[in-house]
């Protein structure tokens, strides 16, 4: 049987022939049925944990303080405001520009962040 999945002349539909045999010959013995079920929640058990630790690492402040470019997700952090509000202010032109890194991310000077911030202080005083 394993010649016959090797062969390139096979066609999909001997192909999924072969696996239907598989997977019957897989599950006439109830041993496999059990193997099978304690990989399928082992698996899932494991995802599950992944999925929340990446989640957990994502929600976590980040400690931005060194980095030369911000990134839009950070600029709550550095500037007080929210995303809503900063996507408004630079809509209008009265925010930093950003700058593309790549054809997916952009991201903020930080000398340029500081600077706007210095100069918002000044005109409330």
């Amino acid at each position: 049987m394993r010649k016959k999945f090797v062969d390139k002349g096979a066609n999909n539909e001997q192909m999924a022939e072969l696996l239907e045999q598989l997977i019957c010959n897989i599950l006439d013995d109830s041993r496999n049925i059990s193997i099978l079920a304690q990989l399928c929640s082992v698996s899932t058990v494991n995802h599950q944990q992944k999925c929340s630790q990446s989640h957990r690492a994502r929600d976590q402040p980040r400690d931005i303080s060194k980095n030369e470019i911000i990134r839009p997700r950070d600029l709550p952090q550095v500037t007080g405001l929210s995303r809503t509000n900063i996507w408004r202010l630079e809509r209008a032109g009265l925010f930093v520009k950003k700058i593309r890194l790549s054809a997916g991310a952009c991201g903020y000077r930080r000398a340029d962040v500081e600077r706007w911030l210095e100069e918002r202080q000044k005109v409330e005083e």
